[in-house]
């Protein structure tokens, strides 16, 4: 049975300003029929979502008001609760009470919290901008129950110095469908504590899960995208809710909150929007001329007078209006828009596509630079001898060179080496055993042969060929290898083991002991890099078993439909 993730007509109102579709693609309520079989015991911690929280974008579980619980619970003694009423999704969310939010009051909410989030963000070096944003989403501009009556902007649960409120919850079940819970939602003095509460959340992560949260700090990442990125199916479920964070952020200029505290954007009352202070050129880019605003007025234009086409005037402010227009002041009063002009900051030469890793070898770390520009670092550095993916170089007109490390995200090559460039030490850190047995290639349309040291070979193996092997090796990175001649290996993502030099032939059944209601996958071999044959056998069943094989010290058994693994199994020898 699937269910789809849904919005409110409030939050699709609210997604829908800025961008982002509500109708995402129908996910799983139960189970996963893709082949990966749910075992528990091997769920690391980045795979599951985050239990202390309850977000509005959860695909269950999330907080709903009490005209919701009632419809849902009313459906649910109907017999019909299988799908979700109709006159329950207007009210899915918290949002449901933030239709027509106005400018004004969106305004005055991030006026609100706009100076707390970058003080926590200060404090636990994590991005105010998202924290805004998941602000907006989850307490609906702060029109929410849980927010305006008790200052939970972020869906937290459990209780704050002893303090709660209950709430219900919407739940689904293959038994159920659709029914409510109730959940204790943490209680806040103020706005500052929620946001403190969130920002000691992201940054010291779950029970048993201290670096749950990890790649939303700022020394991890290259942005705020790659910390958004890191939310989603951690913090909320929803296939959306990255997109949805980058577009509020984006559509409101929350990254303005991103600088430490002390050196925020400030509001000037000769101008209307928020005034941060710069130092830069820009160039006029457009051809007819660029328009001169008084205070950053589009309806106050100077007479007579406008910048001329591919002439430079220095910057000494930015401006970001209510709307989300971007000026640059030229003069004491005299502004300009910012699609009339390009500043030097953000000049960059063109790309030069490459696929590398860039690590940082300056002690101090690496400046990153908004542009491959010197005149556009930023204040974020990149920690000594940290790794990131490079896709691309830009040498500039002075000859520097820069490597592109994320979104307008740049590293100086003086500041960093690629690994291509390094004297490849790491085949001294493999783990090298005997491993007499036979590969079958799978890659299309070949394999890759590869030396001792980990350097490719002008030699492919055909698809679909049989080569012998007598050594395996496990690579410092957990990759894994076998050797098909002297100085000649392929890695195990290209064949599959056929473990011909291990079967034995019994006689005999095995019990299946799994979970009660449940099954477990066959597979087309016991190689490590298996295949899923779609076919499961249930909890309790008995089976016929021909052979057994010993892969890597685990037993598997072969039964007409394929193999199993033998920690499943009872086996019983005729």
């Amino acid at each position: 049975m699937n269910k789809k993730w849904v919005a409110s007509t409030a939050l699709a109102s609210i997604l829908a300003a800025v961008g982002v579709s509500s109708n995402a693609s129908p996910v799983n309520a139960v189970s996963n029929d893709d082949g990966n079989q749910d075992d528990l015991d091997h769920k690391s911690s980045t795979d599951k979502k985050d239990p202390t929280v309850a977000s509005v974008l959860d695909q269950q579980g999330a907080p709903i008001n009490e005209d919701a619980a009632d419809a849902i619970e009313a459906n649910e003694n109907s017999g019909f609760n299988s799908v979700l009423p109709a006159n329950a999704v207007a009210a899915v969310t918290q949002a449901s009470t933030s239709a027509g939010v106005t400018k004004a009051q969106q305004q005055a909410f991030l006026e609100k919290i706009g100076p707390v989030a970058q003080a926590v963000g200060s404090q636990y070096n994590v991005y105010a901008s998202v924290m805004m944003a998941q602000a907006i989403v989850e307490s609906a501009w702060g029109t929410s129950t849980l927010s305006s009556q008790y200052n939970n902007y972020f869906g937290i649960k459990g209780d704050y110095n002893g303090s709660y409120v209950s709430f219900p919850t919407s739940e689904w079940s293959a038994d159920k469908g659709y029914y409510t819970i109730y959940a204790n939602f943490r209680k806040y003095p103020s706005a500052t504590e929620s946001f403190a509460d969130n920002g000691a959340l992201l940054r010291y992560g779950i029970s048993g899960a201290s670096d749950f949260y990890k790649g939303t700090w700022k020394e991890n990442t290259s942005s705020y995208k790659d910390a958004t990125a890191w939310l989603q199916g951690r913090y909320a479920t929803s296939p959306i809710y990255a997109s949805t964070l980058n577009k509020i952020i984006e559509t409101y200029n929350l990254t303005q909150y991103d600088n430490e505290a002390s050196t925020g954007g400030t509001n000037d009352n000769s101008v209307s929007g928020t005034k941060t202070t710069i130092d830069d050129t820009a160039t006029v880019t457009n051809q007819k001329s660029a328009t001169i605003y008084i205070n950053a007025n589009p309806n106050q234009i100077a007479a007579n007078r406008a910048l001329a086409y591919n002439t430079k005037w220095h910057v000494s402010s930015k401006v970001v209006a209510a709307d989300g227009t971007v000026y640059y002041q030229v003069a004491a009063n005299e502004y300009v828009n910012a699609n009339d002009v390009q500043l030097d900051s953000e000049k960059s030469n063109p790309q030069v596509k490459i696929s590398d890793t860039a690590i940082v070898v300056n002690n101090s770390g690496a400046t990153v630079y908004g542009a491959a520009n010197k005149k556009a670092a930023t204040d974020r550095v990149l920690p000594y001898q940290s790794s990131w993916i490079t896709t691309a170089y830009v040498v500039d007109d002075d000859g520097n060179t820069f490597y592109f490390v994320g979104t307008d995200a740049y590293v100086l090559a003086t500041d960093a080496t690629l690994k291509s460039q390094q004297p490849n030490e790491d085949y001294k850190d493999d783990q090298i055993t005997s491993y007499p047995d036979i590969v079958h290639v799978t890659a299309t349309p070949s394999a890759r042969a590869y030396d001792d040291k980990h350097s490719a070979l002008a030699v492919s193996l055909a698809s679909g060929t049989d080569w012998k092997i007598d050594q395996k090796s496990v690579h410092s990175d957990g990759s894994v290898w076998y050797r098909v001649a002297t100085n000649q290996w392929v890695s195990a993502n290209d064949v599959e083991v056929k473990g011909s030099n291990y079967v034995t032939s019994v006689s005999g059944m095995v019990k299946i002991n799994y979970i009660p209601g449940y099954g477990v996958n066959v597979y087309n071999s016991p190689a490590s890099n298996n295949k899923f044959t779609g076919t499961r056998l249930a909890d309790g069943t008995t089976w016929r078993v021909t052979s057994k094989q010993i892969v890597d010290g685990q037993t598997w058994y072969k039964v007409n439909a394929g193999w199993v693994n033998g920690k499943y199994c009872i086996y019983n020898a005729d």
